[in-house]
């Protein structure tokens, strides 16, 4: 079993707004891929921006579509 320390809400809200902008730009349909796997710890240039992360297990998200992404303008 795996347990998981997170925000319910908060995290509905980040994957809910994920795949609404990923819809935007996949006007005809497409492909929506959400993933989690387990990591021992995060990655080293994750860890160095969050100082404060502790030792131990982490789940990694991954959401992924096949839309048209965002055009230069969006960028900025």
């Amino acid at each position: 079993d795996v347990r998981l320390e997170a925000d319910e809400g908060a995290l509905e809200q980040v994957i809910f707004n994920l795949c609404l902008n990923a819809a935007d730009v996949m006007p005809q349909g497409g492909t929506i891929r959400i993933s989690t796997r387990l990591i021992d710890s995060p990655p080293a240039e994750v860890a160095a921006k969050i100082r404060h992360l502790r030792a131990g297990g982490y789940v990694c998200w991954s959401i992924s579509d096949d839309g048209s992404g965002m055009t230069p303008e969006v960028k900025g």
